[in-house]
């Protein structure tokens, strides 16, 4: 070029520009026709000054203006951007940005000017020059797909994103409108339109646009750290192009796979790289009970089973039969109940039972972990390496870290299998890491004392060689938006007294039985507003105050077996009325709600002999739709005190 970039002219006649657009140029700037020189030379003497462009991609004012250092000089834009400013990585404009085009389409290479190459080679090839456009929507495939699209006055997205999608359209080939609706029913829910919520939520939480891409995994092996791409939109401009995979599939590892050893290396060292992933698997649902008649696998049958199955039968909404057998390498996902026999068949026998019963979204428990959708369960499988191991007892449950739901769903399960199945105690029992202490205490009480423990991860993948597994033995339906039933909630009466007189046996260490417990509730879901108030009137009628959350089994269970009066709210810690003597006096608080089921706490009152009695508060609103039985509530302290009153000693 003749001009240095310093801006000393050798000549008006030698000024070159492979930016400059002469045609666009004079379209742009009517007035330079009329000038006595060539629409270059006009812009490299005055036009400039006035703040003309040269190009349609090269900004004089804003990059004078963005750029103050080359104002200051009095140098001519144009030329220190071709001559120095590309090379820097300056801006030519607010819309064109170097880097991301030279990271898109020049290899990083820095001898080449981006906007050079754009306006000779890139726009005659579709590239984009800025990561705003690229984009997940397809204009041009949305409208040779949908010809009412093609028809309507509406531009393509604002037809997606207004009515397309309510019609089940897809945005692209790479998006799958329906499946995302039903693998995120949050989305679904809330009415809010899936390509909207991905792009601006979704994809920074991971959630699949689709079965066959995984944005945890696209952005950990395809994407720099420092990059602002959406996963999706990089593969569909870049990635396709360039040979990225999409995803991985975990199952392949643990049941064998048609690829390569390669292929499963790389997936081992994806899934170490990657612990904060997730994957989802897709699979058909089998009981335990069908899929024992299925492959002809021995069917172990304890003593207590008849009994259960009777019980269940006339008492329980989802009655189920009882087996009990050794899976052959399977995959077990710890904290929930699901068990893959095949990369696309699991076994769940609660979700079994209730299948075609109640609506699919009342079918899972952890609805973060799992969706249900077309008969099939989708699991959410954290991303790590772990060891396969050669055996063990299945003692994994949705919800199995709260409290409640392990005492009565879990709890029995293993008391019945250490006195009635006879297993080896070489063989380890399964548990999750997660889970309390006072949870890992009661294990130590119930199981054989030569049987180990081994602690696994939660929502991750484990081989097993030989699985030992029992049917459940209770059912807690966890309806927020149903309409309780008594039915709905189920454990057998014999099996859960002889679990909880094997721990009171263990852990009480005296004989008291006078004593008045209030449990304080504290701020959790269901909080009571007004506990304060409720609390000064328990004190006045001689009530202990206590706070189970920092307490040891054996003090949980001393507490309780020696009190003759207990009042709390439903929640975890009131189901340790369980080690209440037969006859003593039990208050437990509820919000006044139509869904408001106690016929958890009305069952243990059975089974023990309480005497229970349910008090109801008004909702503060802080929680209102589906989820408003989790609200905060406010218990009247004046009706409080008079019930006390009435209590006798």
């Amino acid at each position: 070029m003749a001009l240095s970039w310093f801006g000393r002219r050798e000549s008006v006649a030698d000024i070159e520009s492979t930016l400059f657009d002469a045609d666009w140029y004079l379209a742009r700037y009517p007035e330079v026709a009329k000038a006595k020189k060539s629409p270059i030379q006009h812009f490299m003497t005055e036009g400039w000054q006035k703040n003309f462009n040269p190009c349609e991609f090269f900004d004089t004012a804003w990059y004078l203006s963005q750029y103050p250092d080359v104002g200051e000089a009095g140098l001519n834009p144009l030329i220190h951007y071709e001559s120095i400013g590309y090379q820097e990585n300056r801006l030519p404009s607010q819309d064109f940005d170097p880097v991301f085009y030279r990271a898109a389409y020049l290899e990083q290479d820095d001898n080449v000017n981006p906007l050079q190459h754009y306006l000779e080679i890139g726009r005659h090839n579709g590239n984009l020059i800025n990561e705003q456009q690229v984009e997940t929507f397809n204009a041009a495939w949305y409208l040779a797909t949908y010809p009412d699209a093609d028809e309507s006055d509406l531009d393509p997205r604002d037809h997606f994103m207004q009515v397309g999608w309510r019609k089940g359209y897809d945005p692209s080939p790479m998006f799958d409108t329906m499946w995302y609706l039903k693998c995120n029913p949050d989305v679904r829910d809330a009415g809010w339109n899936p390509l909207e919520h991905y792009e601006t939520v979704g994809n920074f939480e991971n959630r699949r646009p689709n079965k066959g891409f995984d944005p945890a995994f696209y952005r950990a092996v395809h994407l720099s750290n420092e990059t602002k791409y959406e996963p999706l939109s990089h593969y569909i401009h870049f990635g396709d192009s360039q040979g990225n995979v999409p995803c991985i599939t975990l199952m392949d590892a643990a049941f064998g796979t048609s690829k390569s050893a390669t292929e499963t290396a790389d997936q081992i060292w994806y899934r170490s790289q990657n612990p904060g992933g997730q994957e989802a698997i897709e699979a058909e649902i089998i009981s335990l009970g069908n899929y024992i008649k299925q492959v002809q696998l021995i069917d172990q049958r304890a003593p207590s089973f008849e009994q259960i199955e009777s019980e269940w039968k006339h008492e329980g909404a989802f009655p189920s039969t009882l087996h009990s057998t050794i899976l052959q390498d399977c995959c077990v996902v710890p904290g929930t109940s699901t068990v893959f026999v095949k990369r696309n068949l699991v076994i769940n026998d609660e979700i079994s039972r209730m299948q075609g019963k109640v609506p699919d979204s009342s079918l899972v428990k952890n609805w973060e972990t799992g969706q249900f959708s077309d008969a099939k369960l989708i699991t959410n499988c954290a991303l790590r390496v772990n060891p396969s191991i050669e055996c063990g007892i299945h003692l994994f449950k949705e919800n199995e870290s709260n409290y409640s739901n392990f005492l009565v769903e879990v709890a029995p399960k293993l008391s019945l299998l250490e006195s009635q199945l006879a297993i080896d105690p070489s063989v380890p029992l399964l548990v999750s890491n997660n889970l309390a202490d006072t949870v890992y205490d009661l294990i130590d009480i119930l199981k054989h004392p030569c049987r180990s423990v081994l602690r696994l991860h939660p929502f991750s993948l484990y081989k097993i060689r030989r699985l030992y597994m029992i049917s459940d033995l209770s059912h807690i339906v966890d309806f927020d938006h149903l309409l309780p039933k008594p039915e709905h909630c189920f454990f057998p009466r014999k099996i859960v007294s002889e679990m909880v007189e094997k721990v009171i046996t263990a852990k009480r260490s005296s004989d008291r039985v006078d004593r008045k417990i209030y449990l304080k509730r504290g701020k959790l879901r269901r909080a009571i507003a007004n506990e304060t108030e409720l609390i000064d009137v328990a004190l006045k009628y001689g009530f202990e105050i206590v706070d189970m959350a920092d307490l040891s089994l054996a003090a949980q269970v001393n507490y309780l077996a020696s009190a003759r009066q207990v009042i709390g709210a439903t929640g975890a810690a009131f189901t340790n009325i369980l080690w209440c003597n037969e006859n003593t006096k039990v208050m437990v608080f509820f919000s006044r709600h139509p869904l408001s089921n106690a016929s958890f706490w009305e069952r243990i009152s059975e089974i023990k002999g309480l005497q229970l009695q349910v008090m109801y508060g008004r909702r503060v609103g802080k929680i209102t739709g589906k989820h408003s039985i989790q609200d905060d509530y406010t218990i009247d302290p004046v009706e409080f005190e008079r019930c006390l009153a009435e209590w006798p000693d």
